[in-house]
């Protein structure tokens, strides 16, 4: 994926907890 894509990612990651976190990467990729 593009960096953007990677960083708003890593974002995420940190703002939610994992579970949301799973279902958001899914939803992106």
């Amino acid at each position: 994926p593009p960096r953007r894509q990677l960083q708003r990612l890593r974002q995420q990651q940190q703002r939610q907890p994992q579970r949301q976190q799973h279902q958001q990467q899914q939803r992106q990729q």
